[in-house]
């Protein structure tokens, strides 16, 4: 028995580093993770418009060239 879906299973199956590669990095740049750390350390910046994990998600897709 899994605990994952069929079509998640057989990613797992084929590319394991590449699913734990995708958890891990979803669990680090979670949205509400970040947003507490950039209100925790930032001293002049603000959160008018745009919030801290927005731009974090911006641009590791760009980076990751998801």
């Amino acid at each position: 028995m899994s605990v994952f879906s069929p079509i998640l299973a057989r990613f797992a199956d084929e590319a394991p580093f590449a699913v734990m590669v995708r958890g891990l990095l979803e669990n680090v740049f979670a949205p509400a993770k970040l947003d507490a750390l950039f209100d925790q350390h930032a001293v002049t910046q603000s959160t008018r418009e745009l919030l801290f994990s927005t731009a974090v998600d911006l641009l590791s897709q760009v980076v990751c060239s998801v």
